[in-house]
């Protein structure tokens, strides 16, 4: 298992080598750029997104909750939020386990 983790610019790369739409790698980041520009603009409406066999992304509501201070020990509130959430879909789940 590597330690190194995949950079946008990486993703790029990746497109130039095996995508012959993509001549160079700013084309190549300008389209990386834009699927998470979407992904990122329709979590933040509230939609999930589903790319069949690949996965879900989802917003998923922490609600408000008592938590404590790991400084102090102190009860402490922590509030609501918003997290994403993936889970993979079953070709890509494959994919790792081969």
């Amino acid at each position: 298992m590597s330690d190194k983790s995949l950079s946008k610019v990486d993703l790029a790369k990746c497109l130039v080598q095996n995508c012959k739409q993509y001549d160079t790698q700013t084309e190549a980041l300008k389209a990386v750029n834009a699927v998470l520009g979407c992904i990122e603009m329709n979590l933040k409406d509230g939609n999930d997104i589903a790319l069949i066999g690949f996965g879900k992304f989802e917003v998923r509501h922490r609600p408000e909750r008592q938590g404590r201070n790991p400084s102090t020990g102190e009860a402490m509130t922590i509030r609501a939020s918003n997290a994403v959430g993936f889970k993979a879909g079953k070709a890509l789940k494959d994919a790792v386990n081969s």
